[in-house]
């Protein structure tokens, strides 16, 4: 459910492809140096008919969901050899798309018929809702606003040559000279491995997050129906991950946080398609979690001819404070950096391990270490070793698979001593792109 907010965005673009990147391509065996383009382009939005005021708010009796009408708005597109990605800097400065060319798949959701909701509520920022989709951003809600901020909003985003993920930075800046209480939080609606031309969650989607535990608002209570209970209002983060066990529309939040945690998104267990977001979330320690249930894929209607605002997404926030309506302190002059990353991910079935190089899927036994991965610059060489204590398990070059992921499985030797398995993924050249641990269970 985003929220419409007070909040002045400047986008700016970045097309990285410079002469150093179409060198290490070269370096890499590509057959051709990677290149990156930017294009301007325009796209049609459908909503059902309705009226806004002057200052944005909803007009009494405008709605006519029997009438749709359509809305072209500029976009600016970012592609090179692995993602195609749409922006709509007139529309909330928001990423619309993002298309993994290797699958040719779309991550992000977009509403096909917009629907206006949640009128004269007393919840949003103008007292209504309409949702678009893709990655969006947003300030406080209705409850907690007391009047402008003044907070600037700069949002970069970044595309380079040879590289599968999309790199973005929001910086806030407080222009003020006294501290303020403010809340920020970014919006990405996830449709990972979708059909570009009617991207939506299907009963394979699992949200992937490193957190044990969750908790709900007292009107979303419901949810957690399925899940063991961890005390009065928390439960173990067990069931709900999946979105075939949401059985209407709610809210729940990681409790307390996302402790340190540095990803978190959505696999589509469908196809094994996904889309992560990479950040320092001791940034951005919140993370909130929405859906309209299950039920809006299986009683999915013709967006046209039947159009509802409950429909198959899954939505994942990212804040600076841990819940709605909980503020954080912004102190005079100083300014918030959010560096994101988000990359698609393939033939993986979780997450265990992810920074701005790699995601990684790691896990061991008494009998065999398993490692899934991505690369993110799928066209550098690369070397995996994976040790037990002193004991190497495995220890070659591997060429990354941008369309399939990579996976690997090594038998652990009988006898062989140590309750850990490290893994290291570096360069041809010897650079540290990666390390991790795993237990053996």
């Amino acid at each position: 459910m985003p929220f419409h907010a007070y909040l002045r965005v400047r986008v700016v673009v970045a097309v990285l492809s410079a002469a150093c990147a179409f060198v290490a391509a070269a370096r890499a065996g590509s057959t051709a140096p990677d290149r990156v383009s930017l294009s301007e382009s325009t796209i049609t939005w459908s909503t059902v008919k309705y009226a806004t005021s002057a200052d944005n708010g909803f007009v009494d009796g405008s709605l006519d969901k029997k009438a749709i009408v359509d809305r072209t708005f500029r976009a600016h597109v970012l592609e090179n050899r692995y993602l195609k990605v749409m922006l709509v800097p007139e529309f909330g400065g928001r990423i619309l798309s993002i298309v993994y060319k290797p699958t040719g798949h779309e991550q992000l959701y977009r509403n096909q018929v917009g629907v206006p909701y949640g009128m004269k509520g007393g919840v949003f920022y103008y007292d209504w809702l309409m949702v678009y989709g893709g990655i969006e951003y947003a300030a406080a809600p209705k409850q907690f606003s007391r009047g402008s901020t003044d907070i600037e909003a700069t949002y970069y985003v970044t595309l380079k040559a040879d590289r599968a993920a999309l790199d973005t930075r929001m910086v806030l800046k407080n222009p003020n000279n006294r501290t303020i209480e403010y809340e920020y939080w970014t919006c990405t609606t996830l449709a990972p491995g979708s059909d570009p031309n009617n991207p939506k969650t299907s009963g394979g989607a699992e949200i992937i997050a490193p957190i044990q535990a969750y908790s709900t608002p007292r009107w979303s209570a419901n949810l957690s129906g399925g899940d063991e209970s961890l005390g009065p209002g928390k439960s173990r983060f067990e069931k709900l991950r999946y979105f075939k066990n949401w059985p209407t529309m709610g809210i729940a939040y990681a409790a307390p946080d996302m402790q340190g945690g540095n990803f978190w998104g959505v696999i589509n267990h469908d196809n094994e398609e996904g889309i992560i977001r990479i950040a320092d979330n001791k940034v951005t320690p919140g993370l909130k979690m929405w859906t309209w249930g299950f039920p809006s894929f299986t009683n999915e209607t013709d967006a046209r001819k039947e159009p509802t605002e409950a429909r198959p997404y899954v939505e994942l926030w990212a804040g600076v404070s841990d819940q709605f309506f909980h503020g954080a302190s912004f102190p005079a002059l100083s300014e918030v950096s959010i560096p994101e990353t988000y990359s698609p991910t393939v033939g993986m079935s979780n997450v265990t391990h992810a920074n701005e190089n790699m995601l990684i899927n790691f896990s061991a036994d008494r009998a065999s270490v398993t490692l899934q991965f991505f690369s993110i610059q799928p066209a550098t060489p690369l070397r995996v070793t994976l040790k037990r204590d002193d004991a190497i398990l495995f220890d070659d070059a591997v060429t990354a698979d941008p369309k399939n992921g990579n996976r690997i499985s090594v038998a652990i030797p009988a006898g062989s001593s140590g309750e850990q398995v490290r893994l290291t993924i570096r360069t041809a050249e010897g650079k540290e792109l990666i390390a991790a641990t795993t237990g053996i269970k």
